[in-house]
């Protein structure tokens, strides 16, 4: 008895499997082997349908046949021609620019390297474009604590409440990104400490100019290399495609009627799976979605041209047998010139150098504010960032008593950083590739006030957990504190939005 019921149960666990694998895939078995120009550009449509149902748009299911002419063409081709004739596909081309925007570190985001809380030790040289927020906690061997709170903009911002942030006035006002303002505000602080007004809660001010260099891809510069290298190829493969399709789609007949009803019952089908889908992780919905509209295009396209069941007129197939395909590999061709094209001059901008002029006033209650002039370069080395600082900080109000001067110190820092790559950000598909940052950071000053040299170094890690939000934190020693001249241990941590990232990969999902 307990045996038949082991089998029975095996029996109905293996139904059940059956049944949905089945379910799921409705479609999935039918299209395995469909070309790679085939199904990039169904994923594609399909990316679009899961963007847009993100930002709760009740007409998502119709970006599924939004590149629909493409598809049918290629469709079409693969039945009445050999499949080794259609060369892979890749990305859009102009995503390219969206993602390197994404995936940039190089920006100050937090606290200067004067703060009483910070997670910086070394100042870097690229500069937030609209806004970028950071909170940071932080002790000294428990002796100070607290939680500062970081704005950073740049004038152009402020353009941006009246014109539109497109290319057109980046390159016409991109002068106005070029000067950084950042305010870094207490938050939280000890009982025993009242401040009347917001302002007072002001800890330090800055004011960062970018002398040399933009690693912007809007940039002047970037944009003219890819209007001459980049652009020309894009507008002959679209001339070429347009000529295509106006000779496979160009006149009404039974088979343009038969393609209109299967675009009505691919959106039908997208939008019921979306309904009863909407718990589903992202990548589940994009394959499963991926393969039915495959099957569709299997079942209703390909599998009756082959067998001749599908009326197509005979001008049209030697069109295609003779025409298109030829033109499709020579589009294909085009696109990977310009992919080849777009990713030469992103290597050339992430490998400029960038350089800074940075000035800084930190507020103190009990002793004399002090002024920093800083100078910031960026130099990307063998795959690595190098981030190098020159300063000199000045004593707004000298204590005699305490044998002040006007220099207070004087020094540099260097950061050696290298990125890796991050899980926690697989799930956002291809539209953030934000990496983990490892940076290993040092500083040395000499005390006007002793003539003696400090020496600081930490460990620093920013690790992204959402689009465009990062967790930055650090663990450093110091040879000795300018207040209490003894060694000093400290820990910090954050938490920074990138308000440019935020765009950048907004744009992304609207492709």
């Amino acid at each position: 008895m307990c045996r038949s019921r082991k089998i029975n149960i095996y029996v109905i666990l293996q139904f059940a499997i059956i049944l949905t694998l089945c379910g799921s895939a409705t479609y999935a078995q039918g299209y395995e082997d469909a070309p790679a120009i085939l199904r990039e550009a169904v994923e594609q449509s399909v990316q679009k349908v899961l963007n847009a149902e993100d930002r709760g748009d009740s007409t998502a299911h119709t970006r599924a046949t939004a590149e629909w002419h493409s598809i049918v063409l290629y469709t079409v081709a693969d039945a009445l021609h050999p499949r080794e004739a259609l060369a892979p596909s890749i990305r859009d081309i102009q995503a390219l620019k969206n993602k390197n925007e994404a995936a940039r570190t190089d920006k100050k985001t937090s606290a200067s390297s004067n703060a009483p809380v910070t997670t910086t030790m070394v100042e870097k040289a690229g500069l937030p474009r609209i806004l970028a927020i950071a909170v940071e906690r932080g002790a000294v061997e428990q002796s100070m604590e607290g939680t500062n709170l970081t704005l950073t903009t740049t004038p152009y911002a402020l353009l941006t409440l009246f014109a539109e942030d497109s290319q057109q006035n980046y390159v016409k006002y991109g002068y106005l990104g070029r000067i950084g303002v950042s305010g870094t505000f207490l938050i939280d602080e000890d009982a025993d400490t009242t401040r009347q007004y917001p302002a007072d809660n002001l800890e330090e001010l800055n004011l960062r100019i970018r002398l040399l260099g933009d690693r912007s891809t809007r940039s002047g510069d970037f944009n003219a290399k890819w209007e001459q290298n980049v652009k020309p190829l894009i507008s002959k493969r679209i001339e070429i495609k347009s000529e295509l399709l106006e000779a496979v789609f160009g006149n009404k007949d039974e088979f343009t009627s038969e393609m209109e009803s299967l675009k009505g019952d691919i959106q039908s089908h997208v939008r019921d799976y979306i309904l009863q889908n909407s718990a589903k992780k992202e990548e589940v919905k994009k394959q499963e979605l991926t393969d039915t509209i495959l099957g569709h295009l299997k079942s209703r396209i390909y599998d009756p041209l082959v067998a001749d069941e599908l009326t197509l007129k005979e001008e049209t197939k030697k069109l295609v047998k003779e025409t298109v395909v030829p033109d499709i590999e020579e589009t294909q061709n085009l696109l990977l010139e310009a992919r080849a094209h777009t990713n030469d001059l992103i290597r050339e901008l992430e490998n400029s150098s960038l350089l800074t002029l940075g000035y800084s006033m930190q507020r103190f209650e009990n002793r004399s504010d002090i002024s920093e002039l800083m100078l910031i370069y960026d130099r990307p080395i063998a795959g690595r960032s190098l981030y190098a600082n020159a300063f000199v900080s000045l004593n707004h109000v000298p204590d005699d008593t305490l044998d002040e001067k006007t220099v207070r110190d004087f020094g540099g820092a260097l950061s050696w950083e290298r990125k890796l790559e991050n899980v926690l950000t697989r799930n956002f598909s291809d539209r953030d590739i934000s990496s983990i940052t490892i940076s290993l950071d040092a500083r040395v000053a000499y005390l006007e006030v002793d003539e003696k040299v400090e020496f600081s170094s930490q460990l620093r890690f920013t690790i992204p957990i959402a689009r465009g939000l990062v967790l930055p934190g650090s663990i450093g020693f110091s040879s000795r504190d300018v207040e209490s001249n003894d060694q000093q241990f400290w820990a910090a941590f954050g938490m920074s939005l990138d308000v440019d990232k935020l765009i950048a990969i907004a744009q992304l999902s609207d492709r």
